[in-house]
């Protein structure tokens, strides 16, 4: 949310009926959620809207797309080619890293973990931290949900939640999204549903090991 709160905090102001209310500036970046722009028309993910149309069709099982990596289309009349440079290390990765790395490197909170986390909450408009509002174990809370934003889809996350030992976790129970339904009046009612479920073995962290190596000639 904008002040900076995870939606499962029950003091973020979260409102699962208006569940675009209130959120990080990146949000809007990074989904294609009911009612934004694109195209010169609003995303129509409700039940049997123009990107949710039911039937065989490929759409959204959560209620929202992938906006992030495509261009800005908001105004265009149509698609077209265009390129692309998907980011390998950005910049935000490094103060993450920093902050990470200083967080659990010392036994207390470093401020300089904590400004280098605040120069990436900054991106999306949320309120800073201070280093003597948290401890240790938050702070290092804070910085993984701001990797999991911040970094979102372009490939950290299956690692980081490895290296935490956080997967079997965060990759046990079911996987939800939103139906939407729009009312005679027009309102919209939000539904939140299960769409699939996900499990994760103590085993998965590993990768097996060749029992023989590619140099060996087979007998």
């Amino acid at each position: 949310m904008t002040n900076g709160k995870l939606i499962t905090d029950p003091t973020s102001g979260y409102d699962p009926t208006k569940p675009n209310v209130g959120r990080d500036a990146r949000f809007q970046r990074v989904f294609f959620y009911n009612g934004v722009q694109w195209m010169r028309r609003p995303v129509e993910t409700f039940e049997g809207g123009l990107d949710r149309p039911g039937g065989n069709v490929t759409q959204t099982q959560t209620g929202y797309y992938l906006r992030k990596f495509m261009y800005d289309a908001g105004n265009a009349t149509s698609l077209g080619t265009q390129p692309h440079n998907f980011p390998l290390f950005r910049y935000s990765e490094i103060f993450l890293n920093y902050a990470e790395a200083l967080t659990e490197a010392n036994a207390t909170v470093q401020t300089a973990a904590v400004d280098a986390l605040n120069k990436i909450r900054a991106r999306g408009s949320i309120g800073n931290v201070t280093a003597a509002s948290v401890n240790k174990a938050q702070l290092i809370d804070l910085i993984r949900a701001e990797r999991r934003v911040e970094l979102c889809f372009e490939e950290h996350r299956y690692w980081d939640i490895r290296r935490w030992k956080t997967a079997k976790q965060v990759l046990t129970g079911d996987l939800h999204g939103n139906r939407i339904v729009r009312n005679g009046d027009g309102s919209l009612t939000f539904t939140k549903v299960a769409v699939s479920q996900l499990s994760f073995q103590d085993r998965m962290y590993l990768y097996p090991i060749p029992k023989a190596s590619s140099t060996e000639t087979a007998t």
